[in-house]
């Protein structure tokens, strides 16, 4: 089997080191320092271990940017969310008007969460509370965030008309100004290399989303696919500091259309074996489960070595 890679390929060369390899498979994440960023570096490092494919993690400046690189075929994979994905596929809000018709679903990853933070020595302790007060916006590199932070807002009774907008690139500043004052709460991710660097500099804190019935059918029409989780504190996430109840989502493996089946066959096969040495790549990896990679997706297709590797576990179709 040989892949053949274009930009992709040089990108990754370029970014560990030697040259790129006929059977080197690039896998689009978010930029380096973010969850999502250690999550695809960690499937690589996994299937690269347990097949004989070659897969190095490339860091983009979000699912905006190399999700149409997916979609052309100049590059094979991607880690995202099941919202991004979504929208993606239909060519909506994030991707409005450019549909991604050629992106395939391949596997859940984990469950992935995200929450709204505060400093930890804050008097806010509900999101309604940040009525008023100065928070980041519009996120240009990473436009997911805007819908997160759109549906938090509202489950607290809140629009982004409510708050000060401060214009952010992306999560990462958002942060950043958390924690020197110039916001009095941000959107993050537990667990993420940023939030931890953030948190040594100054302590924060998550706070909890009210998941009423109500704020269930706002997440069902603003983010499809995702729902509310607690968490409990953790030497692992040492920004949630009570029980705390935040956002959820399935964190997808995608591909596209372009993908041999066999390649996509091969990586499935080596992820199923590899949980040890997923989780010792990111604890976020211990809710990573073979039995549960196929998950029912709206609307967008799986790819067909993906469906071959299910059906031949049982796995087929997602429950």
């Amino acid at each position: 089997m040989k892949l053949v890679l274009i930009s992709a390929a040089t990108a990754a060369a370029a970014l560990f080191g030697g040259s790129a390899s006929a059977e080197s498979i690039a896998i689009g994440t978010n930029p380096q320092g973010s969850l999502s960023y250690a999550i695809g570096a960690a499937v690589a490092k996994a299937i690269t271990k347990h097949s004989s494919l070659t897969v190095r993690p490339v860091g983009f400046g979000g699912g905006t940017v190399f999700m149409p690189r997916i979609n052309t075929g100049a590059l094979e994979l991607g880690t995202d969310s099941v919202m991004a994905t979504v929208f993606a596929y239909r060519g909506t809000e994030i991707s409005k008007g450019k549909p991604h018709p050629n992106i395939r679903i391949v596997a859940r990853l984990v469950r992935f969460y995200s929450g709204m933070m505060v400093r930890n020595d804050s008097k806010i302790k509900t999101v309604g509370q940040l009525k008023g007060r100065p928070f980041p916006t519009e996120f240009s590199r990473q436009r997911i965030v805007v819908y997160t932070t759109k549906a938090m807002l509202a489950t607290g009774g809140l629009s982004v008309a409510d708050i000060k907008p401060v214009p952010v690139a992306n999560f990462a500043r958002g942060v950043q100004f958390l924690v020197t004052g110039k916001v009095d709460g941000a959107d993050g991710a537990p667990g993420s290399g940023i939030i931890r660097q953030a948190n040594s500099k100054r302590a924060l804190k998550f706070i909890s989303l009210d998941a009423t019935p109500a704020n269930v059918k706002i997440l069902d029409t603003i983010l499809p696919g995702a729902s509310f989780a607690q968490l409990k504190p953790s030497k692992r996430l040492p920004t949630i500091r009570e029980k705390v109840t935040l956002l959820s989502f399935p964190y997808l493996l995608i591909a596209g259309k372009h993908v041999s089946d066999d390649a996509v066959y091969k990586a499935l096969k080596a992820l199923s074996g590899a949980k040890k040495d997923l989780v010792a790549s990111h604890g976020i990896f211990n809710s990573f489960s073979p039995k549960n990679m196929a998950v029912r997706v709206p609307e967008v297709p799986y790819h067909p070595g993906a469906i071959r590797y299910y059906k031949e576990t049982g796995a087929w179709p997602p429950k």
